[in-house]
């Protein structure tokens, strides 16, 4: 019986597969973008729900569309489901394994987002046959809908994995069935929801448990302290870092832009790159070297690391007039944090400026994770032109000598007298519920 069970399973899923080849890759979840002939998909949220605008997605021209509604089978055109998210996700499955492309995750507490920005900007350069994660569509729908993008031309997938509760990641590895993977870093992100740190170390490495099993390739980036606690010796694990790593690097500059050198075996590769910052120069490293151990030319990964331009608040470089301005706001928390305000420090100047949003999603460990930044900051040498921003340092011990605004509108008349235009560096750094790109980009 149960034998007979699985077997209808797997077909089914198969001939949800089957649906969207005959839709030549084309779907749509969204019942306003519905293109002729493609497979309707639908998913539900907190405020809609897909399966509202099936018989309108099949109206607008849809060659067939899912639907948990079982009134809606006497459409031949109709197909019915337990859940649409699920279907997405076993299409997404039988997709990847059926294409077979070379597959990198990469998952980390800080800088996935922006590693993965980099190898894909290096394996361009290489083979226009890669694709990568757009943006940061990351979770249980966005590897998916990442995974949909491929064709049978690619050689290289490059997907992008975030997390905020332990399972998610073996989940997504489920989906994707990577061969390769990289762990930026472990850090205190998402504490609420992993349960504290060895939740979190726990969650991440759910990438590397996955890879093991499966005889895949773990990169490890032993330049973080707790990856590099988990390392053992394997012929799959590739070491990147220190001293006894296949692959190492050493930089000469840090800020405002990087220059490092990449060491392995008897060769070396000279980079730069207009990111900032001992954090990114461990980003860097790692993209570089996960180049190197795919064989593309030297020349390809200089080009490749030093054409991208980060954006979208991610570690950008901006000057208004005098002012230098690093902006980081797309996300923070109490490792990111400590990384970007150290390489702050060491650039030139004496007027240097932090404007720190709150941290999010750290629960209980809210208000002690807010107090000990504050002495981070004291312990580095910022007794004033400190500015802290959010509702998270409200019962923290704020020094009389630096400011604090609730929210960062209270803030803009001070931000335009004292800073714009002004000869100073400035970093903005917080989480993106903060909204600190307000004080650049006023359109916002």
């Amino acid at each position: 019986m149960w034998g007979f069970f699985f077997v209808n399973v797997k077909k089914l899923k198969m001939d949800l597969y089957n649906l969207f080849e005959q839709c030549n890759y084309n779907y749509s979840t969204d019942s306003r973008k519905i293109s002729e002939g493609c497979l309707y998909i639908p998913l539900k949220g907190a405020n809609f729900n897909g399966n509202d605008f099936v018989i309108k997605a099949i109206h607008m021209g849809a060659a067939y569309a899912l639907t948990e509604n079982i009134e809606l089978v006497d459409n031949v055109k109709v197909f019915f489901v337990h859940d649409g998210l699920e279907a997405l996700q076993d299409i997404a499955r039988i997709h990847i394994q059926k294409l077979k492309p070379k597959t990198i995750a990469i998952t980390g507490s800080n800088g996935k987002t922006t590693t993965k920005e980099l190898i894909h900007s290096i394996f361009s350069n290489f083979t226009k046959d890669v694709i990568a994660t757009e943006g940061n569509l990351n979770n249980h729908i966005g590897v998916p809908v990442t995974i949909l993008r491929l064709r049978p031309h690619h050689k290289f997938a490059i997907i992008e994995m975030g997390a905020n509760h332990q399972g998610e990641i073996k989940s997504l590895c489920e989906i994707a069935n990577p061969d390769f993977g990289v762990i930026t870093s472990i850090g205190k992100a998402h504490l609420e929801g992993f349960g504290g740190e060895e939740g979190v170390i726990k969650a991440k490495m759910e990438l590397f448990d996955f890879l093991q099993y499966h005889k895949g390739v773990c990169f490890y980036n032993l330049n973080d302290a707790t990856i590099a606690s988990m390392y053992f010796d394997d012929s799959r694990n590739i070491c990147i870092g220190n001293d006894s790593s296949q692959y190492k690097g050493v930089y000469s500059q840090l800020v405002p832009d990087l220059k490092f050198k990449l060491l392995f075996g008897a060769d070396s590769i000279e980079i730069e790159s207009p990111l900032f910052g001992i954090h990114n120069f461990y980003n860097a490293l790692l993209a570089a070297s996960i180049a190197q151990y795919f064989e593309i030319p030297n020349e390809l990964i200089q080009k490749g690391i030093k054409e991208y331009i980060p954006k979208n608040m991610r570690s950008e470089f901006l000057q208004r007039g005098e002012s230098t301005i690093l902006l980081d706001a797309y996300n923070a928390n109490p490792s990111s944090m400590r990384l970007a305000i150290e390489s702050f420090s060491q650039m030139e100047g004496e007027s240097k400026y932090l404007v720190l949003g709150g941290m999010a999603e750290l629960g209980k460990y809210e208000r002690d994770e807010h107090n000990s930044l504050i002495q981070f900051v004291q312990d580095l040498g910022f007794q004033d032109k400190v500015i802290l921003v959010g509702p998270q340092f409200k019962e923290c011990n704020v020094p009389k000598s630096f400011l604090y605004f609730m929210r960062v509108d209270d803030m803009m008349s001070w931000f335009d007298t004292n800073i714009e235009n002004k000869s100073v560096s400035v970093l903005i750094k917080g989480s993106r519920s903060i909204q600190l790109e307000k004080l650049i980009y006023r359109s916002i």
